[in-house]
């Protein structure tokens, strides 16, 4: 683990059972503030299951969960968003209708406190916009704010989720395989902008593409069958025989 700050979100011996199999099984692990954590492991290694546990989507069995040194085990998805923590890419689907900007917006005015009353459109609020305007900035999309959701490309759509989240004023991401289904060049896109937005941000990144964790991440755990079975700093996970082991065969991170 890196010191560029303190600890952010801790978890210690976290457990999630289906049926019989446990996906989560007694894990524990922190992420210290301006630091990108990266987990990685095989498919149904229990990585989904495990941010689902960080971000309230899912309750724990066992265990517990601190943020910013508060006990969120048993707090909402919303009470977590608005201490900080956020899911990107299921914190709100895109609404394809709707233009970049409108969507950004529409986020955005989720951490307030009455945000759900629709009758006050979000343009009325400067300060929304101003947010929107920011993020939308920041993730290389302000060109593009007047178009609408479904004129933009797969990897713009990624790029727009991650300011929707964004918009949300976060301490900490949580990113489920951000990649996913991009090709090189909008990778390797995405890959700078979270390299950007961790300088003031924690972010934990699940993700398969090797080569975007390897150059991103400031600390790496190897889930597998549920169970942290290596973290570290990458070149110790790279080198690691326990992790080169696992995934004797072709198996993939």
């Amino acid at each position: 683990m890196t010191n560029k700050e303190s600890i952010l979100l801790s978890t210690n011996g976290l457990v999630k059972s289906f049926g019989g199999v446990k996906a989560v099984n007694d894990i524990s692990l922190s992420v210290a503030d301006n630091t990108i954590h990266a987990i990685i492991g095989p498919n149904g290694a229990g990585k989904t299951t495990l941010i689902s546990l960080l971000s309230g989507d899912l309750t724990p069995d066992k265990g517990t969960i601190s943020f910013a040194q508060k006990d969120i085990t048993k707090e909402s998805v919303e009470q977590r968003a608005k201490q900080g923590l956020a899911r990107s890419f299921q914190i709100t689907s895109i609404i394809l209708p709707m233009t970049l900007l409108e969507n950004v917006m529409l986020s955005a005015r989720g951490r307030e406190r009455h945000a759900y009353q629709f009758w006050k459109p979000a343009s009325q609020n400067k300060d929304i916009e101003e947010q929107a305007i920011t993020v939308l900035q920041q993730v290389g999309l302000w060109d593009q704010r007047y178009k609408p959701a479904s004129d933009i490309s797969h990897g713009e759509q990624r790029q727009l989720e991650l300011a929707m989240a964004l918009a949300m004023q976060p301490r900490l991401l949580l990113l489920d395989e951000p990649m996913a289904g991009m090709g090189h060049a909008e990778s390797e896109k995405i890959t700078g902008l979270l390299g950007t937005i961790s300088q003031d941000k924690a972010i934990l990144l699940i993700e398969h593409d090797m080569d975007a964790v390897f150059q991103l991440a400031d600390t790496i755990s190897v889930l597998v069958s549920g169970s942290v079975i290596a973290s570290d700093e990458p070149a110790n996970i790279r080198s690691d025989p326990q992790v080169q082991s696992a995934y004797l065969g072709g198996n993939s991170c």
